[in-house]
């Protein structure tokens, strides 16, 4: 006979929306005077605890739509806002340098990241500098180490280039995962440590994985976003058009955009540096 594993009382809390996690990380005033209150006395350590620990691991026992839905909409809204933290603590311990891992997959996002925004300039250069000041050595640290090391693979194959990081930063970055390996040798999955380690050493078979991985991200960003759509993404003869509203989805015909409204009309959001320029 089976037991299920107990449920995490977390699984009692109310799901958390974008606007939530916007207030919980001080990127909006709460409309409840307690709420405020409680933003305005909030420690770094607090806010982590409350956004890292509780409001992030009850999002993720959703659904993957369901999680798409809501950091779709934080992701389009509140990036900025976000980035201009992240970068003023110039911590890696901080809520925001945490957060950036959970919002890296998301295609508001990846065309943030392509846009040319000035914002949007040395993500990974950023990322790697804090990151080489984590002291992470705990089995508590385990998410965190995870987390990072799978943005920072994920920044790295955005990137797909030699010169993204001083090679002074990439020795030392190589150095600590390496340690962190060490440290962490029995956990679930490592694949996020030795894929960050390969694509910075330049490892052919890691480049060329990353690459494959890319081509996928890529098509499906820039391909019709009608599920089940053949029509491939050439882009030699790029003839798609964009959602006038968000400019991150593509069609190949106005067909096929009706269809997918449906859908796409809870992840359709005009993305806050369209206006920021």
């Amino acid at each position: 006979m089976t037991t299920n594993p107990p449920m995490s009382p977390l699984a009692a809390l109310p799901l958390p929306m974008s606007e939530d996690f916007a207030v919980a990380l001080g990127l909006k005033e709460s409309i409840f005077p307690e709420a405020r209150q409680a933003q305005a006395t909030m420690t770094e350590s607090e806010r982590v605890e409350l956004v890292y620990w509780k409001l992030l691991v009850r999002l993720r026992m959703e659904p993957l739509p369901q999680q798409e839905i809501i950091f779709s909409r934080l992701t389009a809204f509140y990036l900025l806002k976000l980035l201009e933290k992240w970068r003023t603590l110039d911590d890696p311990n901080s809520i925001y340098f945490l957060m950036l891992p959970h919002l890296s997959d998301n295609i508001y996002f990846q065309t943030f990241f392509a846009s040319g925004h000035r914002a949007a300039r040395n993500l990974t250069l950023d990322f790697a500098k804090q990151l080489v000041k984590a002291q992470w050595s705990t089995r508590e640290s385990y998410d965190m180490i995870f987390d990072a090391c799978q943005h920072l693979s994920t920044m790295l194959i955005y990137e797909d280039s030699e010169t993204v990081l001083p090679p002074s930063l990439t020795r030392t970055l190589i150095d600590k995962i390496s340690a962190w390996e060490r440290v962490f040798p029995s956990g679930p999955d490592l694949a996020p440590l030795p894929r960050a380690i390969g694509l910075l050493k330049r490892q052919v078979s890691w480049v060329r994985q990353g690459r494959e991985v890319r081509k996928s991200m890529e098509r499906k960003l820039r391909g019709c976003n009608l599920r089940g759509c053949e029509v491939p993404y050439d882009p030699a003869a790029d003839n798609l058009s964009q959602c006038s509203a968000c400019k991150s989805a593509r069609y190949c015909s106005t067909q096929h955009q009706r269809q997918d409204w449906k859908t796409h009309k809870q992840l359709c959001h005009r993305p806050a540096w369209l206006t920021d320029v």
